[in-house]
């Protein structure tokens, strides 16, 4: 599996870079029959649809996100994000886990309707552990799901999502990679 280049900008078009290629974090990219299997199940789903008359477009298979010009536009990070846990500034852990936002210089606690957010105090934190449940057992692909367990002053909790979610409040935040040799 390659991993992607990292610590890139934008090219001397203006083309904003690919989040996989601004993260420190490996992502790995998904192997080639993966790829192949899911442009063929899209061209049946079409295929299919045309004939029985059916419901809209299949799904394309995503492509990987870039930064966005407007550094306050979220970034879309192949699925939600989520942290649960106890720490002054998440609310009572009774109302559940909370849906992270991210944009190009911070991540905060959605609040859709309810108001701004903070900004998260992801500088303040430290991983103590990273669990993947990923039926592929340790892949770093960018929509694989994992877990951080992360601990600071106050503060202990879990953030749930996608790879490339948390390999971009890694790059916010100046983790280092988990498991990676002289890491944590």
């Amino acid at each position: 599996m390659g991993e992607r280049r990292r610590g890139a900008r934008a090219d001397q078009h203006g083309t904003q870079p690919l989040v996989t290629d601004v993260v420190l974090w490996s992502v790995q990219h998904p192997p080639v029959e993966l790829v192949v299997g899911r442009w063929a199940v899209v061209a049946l789903e079409g295929a299919l649809d045309m004939v029985t008359a059916g419901g809209g477009a299949p799904e394309l298979p995503r492509r990987p996100p870039r930064v966005p010009v407007d550094p306050l536009e979220p970034l879309d990070l192949a699925g939600p994000l989520t942290i649960r846990g106890a720490a002054p500034w998440l609310p009572r852990p009774a109302l559940g886990p909370q849906h992270i936002s991210a944009n190009s210089h911070s991540a905060c606690l959605d609040r859709t309707g309810h108001g701004a957010s903070p900004p998260l105090p992801l500088p303040d934190l430290t991983v103590a552990a990273a669990t993947c449940h990923d039926r592929y057992r340790r892949r770093r692909r960018a929509s694989a799901v994992w877990s951080l367990e992360v601990t600071g002053p106050q503060a202990r909790a879990t953030i749930t999502g996608p790879w490339l979610a948390l390999a971009w409040l890694a790059h916010l935040a100046g983790w280092p990679e988990p498991g990676r040799a002289g890491q944590g």
